[in-house]
């Protein structure tokens, strides 16, 4: 018998959130394998292997931010798509903004 070989992951995505579920407990951590070139981040409730969920706070929205490989740039780059905004390398950005992800880039 053939042992499966573990999936290939592009990219790591860990941290913390900045607000936790109740103010007297800590932020919640994400520990995640980026296994496609296109992943979307969002609130837990969707069970897709391009999907990573971040947890279940409402101000997350369920289809918060996409992060995408960009072969030309070789780089990768989020997008967020919640209209409560995300927050990457302690600057605010909203709906409809893209930036690049620099190693070790903090969201």
């Amino acid at each position: 018998m053939v042992e499966e070989s573990a999936a290939h992951a592009y990219a790591k995505l860990q941290g913390k959130f900045l607000y936790a579920e109740e103010m007297d407990e800590e932020p919640a951590e994400v520990d995640a394998e980026i296994r496609h070139t296109t992943v979307r981040l969002g609130r837990a409730g969707e069970d897709a292997d391009d999907f990573i969920a971040l947890g279940t706070t409402k101000s997350m929205s369920r289809h918060h931010a996409t992060i995408r490989w960009l072969s030309e740039s070789d780089s990768w780059q989020i997008s967020c798509l919640s209209k409560n905004g995300m927050v990457v390398d302690q600057a605010f950005y909203g709906k409809g903004e893209t930036i690049e992800l620099k190693h070790k880039s903090s969201e």
